[in-house]
C-alpha cells in the first residue's frame, strides 16, 4: 500500500508540475507582454529609438491590437488525459487491493471456521 501512496505523492508532484511550469508560466509572460504593451502605449516617446525618424519627426502615439491566443487545447488536453489515465490506473490498484486483502481475509476466517469442526478436545 505504501507503493500506491508513493504512486500518489509522484502524480500530484507531475500535476503541479505541469500547473505551475505551463500554465502558470503561460499566464506570467502573458501579463508581462500586456503590461509592455501598456507601457509602450503610455509612453510613446521612449520607444522612439526603435525607429529611424528624421531629426524633426516625433513618435506621438502606439497602438497596439493584441490578441493572445489561450494555450493551445491539444496541448493541455494531452496532460490532463495523462494525468487522468495515471488517476484512473491508481484508483484501480487500489481497488485491486482491497479485494485482494478482503478475499485473503475471508480466506483465513473460512479456514478458522473449518480448524474449529475439527478441533479435537
Amino acid at each position: 500500500m505504501d507503493t500506491y501512496h508513493q504512486k500518489e505523492d509522484v502524480i500530484n508532484q507531475f500535476k503541479l508540475a505541469y500547473e505551475q511550469n505551463y500554465l502558470e508560466d503561460f499566464d506570467r509572460r502573458k501579463r508581462r507582454i500586456i503590461d509592455r504593451i501598456y507601457d509602450m502605449e503610455a509612453n510613446p516617446l521612449s520607444y522612439q529609438y526603435l525607429l529611424s525618424l528624421s531629426g524633426n519627426q516625433e513618435l506621438k502615439r502606439i497602438q497596439v491590437h493584441e490578441h493572445i491566443p489561450a494555450l493551445g487545447s491539444a496541448f493541455s488536453g494531452r496532460f490532463t488525459h495523462t494525468i487522468h489515465q495515471f488517476q484512473d490506473e491508481h484508483a484501480k490498484g487500489i481497488e485491486l487491493l482491497g479485494r485482494i486483502r478482503t478475499s485473503i481475509e475471508k480466506m483465513f476466517e473460512e479456514e478458522k471456521d473449518i480448524a474449529a469442526i475439527f478441533e479435537l478436545r
